[in-house]
Order: C-alpha cells, then sequence, then structure tokens
C-alpha cells in the first residue's frame, strides 16, 4: 500500500509504463485487460516479497524447505507468540507457520485490525491537507506599507481534505463534520468513510505536531489557532515532517523551504566620479562607497533595524511583506551599522567585490554594488549584463575571424583596455590561438 509522495510516484510510474509490459493474458482467447497500476502493484509486492526473504536466508530453496518442514514442530515451540513465528516465516522462503486454526484466524483478525489505518488511507480519494493562513489585517493597516509590525497571534492552521487525483479540489474537514449542506451530502454519499479517515489520520498527525493534538480536546476539530512563535516552529519544523509522512500542506506563497523569499542583505553603493578628460579609468582610481542594509530592495534605517531588535520576534511584516529574523541577523546588522560610514576602495577592489570577493562588516549576505555612471556601465559588462563593444577585425591580421571568434577577440579587447587579464577558455578547436593572435 502507498501513501503521499510514494502514491503520486507510482501513478507517474504506471503512466510511462510501456504497453508491453502488460500484453500477457490469461489465455489466448482474451486480450490483456489489466490496468497498468495491477501489474505495477503486482510485481513491485513479488519483487519487495523476494528481496527480503533472499536476503536472509541461504541461496538453496530444496534445502531450507526440506529444513524448515522437519523442524517446523519444534520451533513452534520455540516462539513466545504465534506474532514472533509470523515473523520468522516472513523472513523465510515457504513462509510456513505450523499452528490451530484458532491461532490463525485470531492472528489473522488482528492483522487486519493493524492494516486498517493504511487500508482506510489507500481506498479514501482523498488525503488530509493542513494549510497555514496569515493574520487577516484590517484595511487600513493593508494600505500602511511602511511600518514595521511583529507577527500578531491570529494565525490559524485549516484542515482541509485535498482530492488525490485534482490537488487543486480541497474541502474544509468542517464540512465533514457537518450533517447539513451540499458539500457533507457529497461526502456522505462517497464510498469511503471520510469520518473514520479523518480521524485516523488526525491521530497519526498529531503524534508529529504538537498543535494539532491540543486541536483534538474539540468534537469536531476543524483547525487551530496559533500565535506567532507556533506559525514560526509549524513553517520551520512541523510542516516538513508532515509533509514527509504524506500529508498536504499549503504555506503562504512568501514562505521557501528556506525561509522567507527577502533577508537582511547588505549592499555597498559606490560614488562615481567624473572621469577626467581623456584620462580614461585606471584600476588603482580611488572610488568613495558606504554600507547600505537592505531588505530585499527596500534601505533599512537604524531606527528600523532598532525596532526590529526590540519585537522579538521571528516572523515580521515589514512594509506589507512577511519576514523571518532571528537575533543574531538583528544583532549582526546593528553590528554593520557601527562600521558603515562611507570609506574608500580602489576601482580594483570594487571590481572583486562585484565578482564575489566582499567582506562585509557584521557578517551581513551581500548583495551586490549599486552605482551609477560609467562605474555602472563598466560592472554591467563586465558581468555579463549588457554587451560589450564588438570590436572590428584588426587590419594587420590575415585571416577571418568567424562571429563568435570576433565577439572573443572583442571581449579579450575590453579587458584589455580595462587592465584586468583575461583567460580565455573556449572548447578545442574553436579558434583560442587565432583569437590571440588577433
Amino acid at each position: 500500500m502507498f501513501s503521499g509522495p510514494d502514491s503520486q510516484r507510482l501513478s507517474q510510474l504506471a503512466r510511462a509504463m510501456p504497453p508491453a509490459c502488460r500484453a500477457m493474458a490469461a489465455n489466448c482467447e482474451t486480450s490483456p485487460d489489466a490496468p497498468a497500476a495491477t501489474v505495477l502493484n503486482d510485481f513491485l509486492g513479488v519483487m519487495v516479497d523476494t528481496l527480503v526473504r533472499s536476503s536472509v536466508t541461504p541461496a538453496n530453496p530444496t534445502t531450507i524447505r526440506t529444513a524448515t518442514l522437519r523442524k517446523s514442530r519444534k520451533k513452534v515451540q520455540s516462539f513466545d507468540s504465534v506474532h514472533d513465528y509470523w515473523l520468522h516465516a516472513l523472513r523465510t522462503v515457504d513462509g510456513l507457520i505450523e499452528t490451530t486454526v484458532t491461532e490463525v484466524e485470531e492472528f489473522g483478525e488482528q492483522v487486519r485490525d493493524w492494516e486498517r489505518p493504511v487500508t482506510v488511507s489507500s481506498a479514501t480519494p482523498f488525503r488530509l491537507c493542513f494549510r497555514l493562513e496569515e493574520p487577516i489585517e484590517e484595511e487600513a493597516q493593508l494600505q500602511d506599507q511602511t511600518n514595521i509590525r511583529g507577527a500578531p497571534d491570529a494565525w490559524y492552521l485549516r484542515y482541509l481534505l485535498q482530492a488525490r487525483d485534482d490537488p487543486s479540489l480541497l474541502v474544509a474537514v468542517a464540512d465533514v463534520w457537518s450533517t447539513r449542506g451540499r458539500k457533507a451530502a457529497a461526502l456522505k454519499s462517497s464510498s469511503s468513510n471520510s469520518r473514520e479517515y479523518l480521524l485516523s489520520t488526525l491521530g497519526q498527525a498529531a503524534g508529529l505536531c504538537p498543535f494539532i493534538e491540543d486541536s483534538l480536546k474539540s468534537s469536531a476539530p476543524a483547525g487551530h489557532k496559533l500565535d506567532a512563535i507556533a506559525a514560526h516552529s509549524f513553517l520551520t519544523e512541523r510542516a516538513w515532517l508532515l509533509e514527509q509522512s504524506g500529508f498536504g500542506v499549503l504555506l503562504p506563497a512568501w514562505w521557501t523551504r528556506k525561509g522567507t523569499k527577502l533577508r537582511l542583505t547588505a549592499r555597498a553603493l559606490v560614488h562615481t566620479p567624473a572621469m577626467g578628460g581623456g584620462s580614461g579609468m585606471r584600476l588603482d582610481d580611488v572610488l568613495k562607497f558606504e554600507w547600505r542594509v537592505a531588505l530585499g530592495d527596500q534601505p533599512l534605517t537604524r531606527e528600523e533595524l532598532e525596532l526590529l531588535a526590540r519585537l522579538k520576534a521571528p516572523l515580521v511584516k515589514v512594509r506589507g511583506q512577511w519576514v523571518r529574523l532571528n537575533a543574531e541577523e538583528i544583532q549582526a546588522a546593528l553590528d554593520f551599522w557601527k562600521h558603515k560610514d562611507t570609506g574608500q576602495a580602489t576601482v580594483r577592489e570594487v571590481v572583486r567585490m562585484a565578482l564575489g570577493d566582499a567582506k562585509v562588516p557584521g557578517g551581513i549576505a551581500f548583495e551586490g554594488i549599486m552605482a551609477t555612471g560609467w562605474i555602472e556601465d563598466f560592472l554591467a559588462r563586465l558581468e555579463g549584463r549588457s554587451a560589450f563593444e564588438e570590436l572590428p577585425q584588426p587590419g594587420g591580421f590575415h585571416g577571418t575571424l568567424r562571429p563568435y571568434q570576433g565577439r572573443g577577440y572583442s571581449w579579450l579587447g575590453f579587458l584589455r583596455d580595462a587592465g584586468l587579464g583575461p583567460c580565455l577558455a573556449d572548447d578545442m578547436g574553436l579558434g583560442k590561438t587565432i583569437q590571440t593572435l588577433a
């Protein structure tokens, strides 16, 4: 029986199965009619059973069967219960259990009870899904995109049923408990027992998430209110566990597996000086620059960082966007402000920063360089964000450069004029020598 991501992988594999894999029929008078999913399930069952038994038994099945039959009655006495005997038989080639009919019937009923949660889950056309909903703000707050607020204690973890064949189809669990309404009637008419499925799966989910466990104190749990700390815990810890266990999990669009899309970063703002007449650019020219702390593309002031530190909240809404912050990041940003006065750097150092060799005070992540004028144009060409000028073939060169060789030659010329050393790494046979000679 498969559930969660494994069930989806099984469906994908069944859809990709070539028709030749199920071209056999019971006899020559009938055509093959076994569905791909049935063939795949049978195949996997036989393979798993064979691999488990062969991994713990010798290679000669005849010897095993003879020895097992000869000693079976003695083995019955050596097991504490029929359960232990059954586990032993699962690891033998013949899988025989010699005991009384009454014990077999009682044991079979226990196995069916043990399998029932998985059986119910596999037979249900939907799965339990959890959706974390962020607090609803007042209209006046929605229009104000400049303030900073800690996450209010009005988060809600809503329970839903998600159709397995159409994940976009969601039904609130409250409708399952309800005895009225069209949705309740449709769920009751379903061949599966939706209430039994819910009780079973909510019990399983409760073992993975204490918030869900708390909600089960209600007679008809349909969700659970969370404070800011609990919402952060669900995002960072519980959601992943539930998803890996086969439950559906729907999180806000601003959340990714690495956290919120926005993060605190540092940028270097370079003040571009005017170029002297005909002097050109030299790598040893000194430029003025200053550091800026930003959240996404929005710079933050020191007052705003101090406010974030006072909130001490893991989730904060800054200018209308949710951000995950921790005390260490905010403190690093505040320490950064102590060293963010306007400084100086050579063009060579600015180039190294733009190419990733930046040492930011306080350990804040480096986001890049902000510049204007000829510095911005130069960095854009260096990083490939804008095209450099393609040069004509030199007159003293006896030959014809192909278009891609002409671009390589022009790139070498651009770096030479900037005083930078290039490393030409074209594939073999594409004319590195000819470009260098040009």
